[in-house]
C-alpha cells in the first residue's frame, strides 16, 4: 500500500507537520508506522504530531508503540511530542467526545500544530462476519464505520474566524478496507512479532491490560488476526 504525505494544503499552504490520532490500536499504529517510515525513506520535511485520547488513568497505550516505531526505524527526529486529549467529563458519550475531539482539532490547527489530520478508521467486517460475534452488530459502529457509508478519505474545508481563514484537512487512507487487510500489512511489513504485539484494541474500560477477549472489538481483532496478543 502505498502512503502518499502531503507537502501543501489545497490552498497552497507548507504542511509543516501531521497531527495522527493514535489510540494504540492496531490500525493507527500501523499507520503511524507508514507514515514514518515513508517520510524516513524518502527524506521528507514533515514532522508528526501523535495525538492521544486518555481512555484509562495514567495508561497511554500509544507511547510504547510510538517508542517501538521510533527503533525500528530509527525515526525519534520524525515525532513532535504527544497530545493528549482527556476524557470528557460527562462520560464516553459519541457525541460528547466527538465534539469535544472536534473543537479541540480545530483550535490545535488554528494555533498551527499541525496542518493536516490523518486517522487509522478502518470499515467494519461484513454483517455476516458480524452477526456471529458475541455482540453481534452494534449499529453505533455501524454509523461510523459500517461498509454503507461512503467512503470519503479526504476531508477538506475552510471556516472563519474574526476574519481569518483556517484549512481543516482530515485524510483516512485505511476507510475502504477492514483490519483484516490491516493484518496483512503487518505481515507484508515484518510487524506481527514486533509491533503488532504492543498494540491494543480492547476497550472494556475495566480490563486495564491485555485484551479481554470479549469485547466486539476483542472479536474484530481475532477474525482479522486470529490472535490478540
Amino acid at each position: 500500500m502505498k502512503l502518499d504525505i502531503p507537502l501543501t494544503t489545497p490552498a497552497g499552504n507548507k504542511i509543516k507537520t501531521i497531527g495522527i490520532w493514535m489510540s494504540g490500536g492496531a490500525d493507527s499504529s500501523l499507520l503511524c508506522y507508514l507514515m514514518a517510515k515513508e517520510i524516513k525513506t524518502q527524506n521528507i520535511p514533515v514532522k508528526i504530531q501523535p495525538l492521544t485520547v486518555q481512555k484509562r488513568p495514567n495508561i497511554f497505550e500509544s507511547i510504547p508503540v510510538k517508542n517501538k516505531i521510533i527503533e525500528l526505524l530509527d525515526a525519534e527526529n520524525i515525532f513532535s511530542e504527544h497530545i493528549v486529549y482527556p476524557a470528557p467529563a460527562t462520560g464516553w458519550y459519541a457525541e460528547d467526545y466527538l465534539s469535544m475531539f472536534a473543537r479541540m482539532n480545530r483550535e490545535n490547527i488554528r494555533q498551527d500544530l499541525f496542518q493536516a489530520l490523518f486517522s487509522g478508521i478502518t470499515t467494519n467486517p461484513p454483517r455476516e462476519v458480524q452477526e456471529n460475534f458475541q455482540w453481534g452488530i452494534l449499529e453505533d459502529v455501524e454509523l461510523k464505520r459500517g461498509s454503507h457509508l461512503v467512503k470519503d478519505t479526504v476531508r477538506y474545508f475552510i471556516e472563519s474566524e474574526n476574519s481569518v481563514e483556517y484549512e481543516f484537512l482530515e485524510y483516512k487512507p485505511f476507510f475502504n478496507i477492514t483490519k483484516k487487510n490491516i493484518a496483512a500489512l503487518y505481515q507484508e511489513h515484518g510487524l506481527l512479532d514486533s509491533l503488532f504485539p504492543l498494540t491494543r484494541s480492547c476497550e472494556d474500560r475495566n480490563f486495564l491490560q491485555g485484551h479481554c477477549g470479549k469485547c466486539w472489538w476483542c472479536e474484530e481483532r481475532l477474525w482479522a488476526f486470529e490472535r490478540l496478543e
